[in-house]
């Protein structure tokens, strides 16, 4: 029951951030970090985008039956489908090639902190800078090939965690002409072959770590992701025609900067082996704690003291016993010990 609660709650953060350009992939590492749920080891977190593909289907779906009812005699339809295709190539390309580096170097929240930071500098940047409204692309059926191609390459970057594949088309889009919501629907419907082939290779390649409870997961937070996922797509058409990426660029800044702190500094202080220390002396009276530490190195670090902590070593246990008495004590209690053979 714990589990299902934990695959509710990351449905609906996919769901949520999915269309977003904040990183749906990021969310979810971040939320089954601080969620401790593990569970297929990340595949649940590529599987339930699946959702989200699904959400744009029913979302376009009068569109969608309209272009397969007039893809061989409308070229619009047929442009828009072969931009998509190219455009979709370099990340299935390099995403099956490197799945299994990916997950097991990328899927860290010190990665994701990073990505979130430098994207949100990257929106602000390109919504600061001069465009040519004369040369925007308005409908997202008339996309070049060179425009796709450049947007191909920008989704490469978004194998990264953190990064956002819909922020990384929007971006690739805005950089090469298409006006905001011809870059955001271009993006909904790159997401139909990229997402749903992502989540397809990831469910063959780890079908033998699937049995019944895993599933249920799986269809649980696919279907959350889903309805949440339907929410998200309408309400960002509807913002993205009246307003810029800038809030969601400062967004991405402090969302970084914060999961740093809650993921990075604390990790850094654990390796250090600098959490449990009590503070040492003063600076005053440091030389004289280094000749303690160094004159009794072969101590056993856990005398018959409370101001000892078994197995934290001998410096951190002379530093507790320093910080909380005397210098002359000190030496008198070494002396002690000592004389008894401790």
């Amino acid at each position: 029951m714990e589990d299902l609660i934990k695959a509710v709650i990351l449905g609906i953060v996919e769901g949520l951030t999915e269309f977003l350009p904040v990183s749906s992939t990021g969310h979810l590492i971040i939320a089954s970090n601080v969620l401790d749920f593990q569970a297929l080891g990340g595949t649940f977190e590529i599987f339930i985008q699946i959702g989200a593909v699904l959400a744009v289907v029913w979302f376009y779906r009068a569109e969608l039956i309209r272009q397969a009812r007039t893809v061989t005699t409308d070229p619009a339809v047929r442009n828009l489908w072969l931009t998509i295709v190219i455009a979709a190539a370099p990340a299935g390309v390099i995403g099956i090639a490197l799945r299994g580096w990916i997950k097991a170097t990328l899927f860290t929240p010190v990665v994701v902190a990073l990505a979130l930071i430098v994207g949100g500098i990257a929106f602000i940047v390109i919504e600061r800078r001069p465009r040519a409204s004369e040369a925007e692309t308005e409908s997202h059926e008339a996309l070049t090939l060179r425009q796709a191609i450049l947007i191909g390459a920008a989704q490469v970057l978004a194998l990264i965690p953190g990064v956002s594949r819909s922020g990384a088309t929007i971006l690739g889009g805005l950089a090469v002409g298409l006006s905001r919501p011809a870059a955001t629907a271009f993006s909904f419907f790159l997401a139909i072959p990229v997402l749903g082939g992502a989540a397809l290779v990831e469910l063959a390649a780890s079908l033998d770590e699937i049995n019944g409870d895993a599933l249920g997961l799986l269809a649980v937070g696919t279907v959350v992701s889903m309805i949440f996922a339907f929410l998200s797509v309408g309400w960002l058409l509807r913002y993205v025609s009246r307003n810029t990426f800038t809030p969601f660029g400062w967004y991405r800044i402090a969302a970084g900067v914060v999961v740093l702190f809650l993921f990075a500094v604390p990790g850094q202080v654990k390796a250090a082996g600098l959490e449990t220390l009590t503070p040492g002396p003063s600076p005053s009276r440091r030389g004289e704690a280094d000749v303690l530490s160094a004159d009794y190195s072969a101590l056993d670090p856990s005398p018959p003291s409370p101001l000892f902590h078994k197995g934290r070593g001998e410096t951190a246990a002379i530093g507790g016993l320093y910080s909380s008495l005397s210098t002359q004590s000190v030496f008198e209690k070494l002396k002690e010990w000592d004389k008894v053979g401790v």
